[in-house]
């Protein structure tokens, strides 16, 4: 008899489920256009125009730019991402139960998970 999923994946398991097939089953409301259907090759410079000017007013369009710059003042982004990999190898250590094994790895520059499973087909 094959081993059962241990309890962590077993709880990931209803919640990606759910985003998979909620996704994929996208519905319009009643007395809308599917996504796309109103879009053309030119949308015409006034549309251009307009678009412009109402991301120049965003501020969705200049938080991220001004972060970005004061995240380049004095290596403040290396100091956090080191500071990231010290914490992440404090607490996420790398975890075995039964034939799943998961380790977090933080370089410098990413951080990659890796899930192993050892324990034979679920």
């Amino acid at each position: 008899m094959a081993p059962a999923l241990p309890r962590f994946l077993r709880s990931l398991l209803g919640p990606v489920l759910v985003l998979i097939t909620g996704c994929s089953a996208f519905t319009p409301p009643p007395g809308t256009s599917p996504w796309g259907e109103p879009t053309t090759g030119g949308p015409g410079w006034r549309k251009v125009r307009s678009a412009a000017a109402q991301a120049a007013r965003s501020y969705w369009t200049w938080a991220p730019l001004l972060v970005a710059g004061v995240l380049q003042v004095d290596d403040l982004d290396h100091r956090i991402a080191e500071w990231a990999r010290v914490e992440a190898q404090k607490h996420f250590p790398v975890v075995e139960e039964g034939g799943l094994r998961i380790s977090l790895t933080v370089d410098r520059d990413r951080i990659s998970l890796s899930l192993a499973w050892s324990g034979g087909v679920p």
